[in-house]
């Protein structure tokens, strides 16, 4: 969800920026063709593909590079995004882990008092075949 967001803000921002002189990210990408091919300015569903990559990306930290801001504005929403994308990123790694290391809770809790009752039994001196 934080990803959709985030790309629809860059998008935003790229449609925003294409018509100033120096162009933003979408101006840029408009005109390259680095890639083999060459992103349609008009077709929502390449900016959208387009800028949910660039958000993954930046989500992730693996941040290729081909999707880069090109002004100040850009840089701004760039240094945000990563802040946003940080904290969610380490909320879920957070959330993951404490159900991989809960999931084992009951079991552990049964062998506790399975210890705790052998050490009773053992502290009265009750026979091993009550045991």
């Amino acid at each position: 969800v934080v990803s959709h967001w985030m790309a629809c803000v860059w998008a935003l921002v790229g449609k925003m920026q294409i018509s100033e002189s120096p162009g933003g990210w979408l101006f840029r990408e408009a005109g390259s063709t680095a890639a083999g091919y060459s992103l349609d300015p008009d077709d929502p569903w390449e900016i959208y593909l387009a800028s949910l990559y660039w958000s993954a990306m930046t989500m992730t930290s693996v941040g290729y590079g081909d999707i880069v801001p090109t002004n100040a504005d850009e840089r701004v929403l760039c240094v945000i995004c990563l802040y946003v994308a940080g904290t969610s990123w380490a909320y879920v790694i957070g959330q993951v882990s404490s159900v991989l290391s809960n999931m084992g809770v009951h079991e552990m809790s049964f062998r506790q008092d399975l210890d705790d009752l052998n050490f009773m039994m053992d502290d009265r001196g009750f026979d091993k075949d009550i045991r």
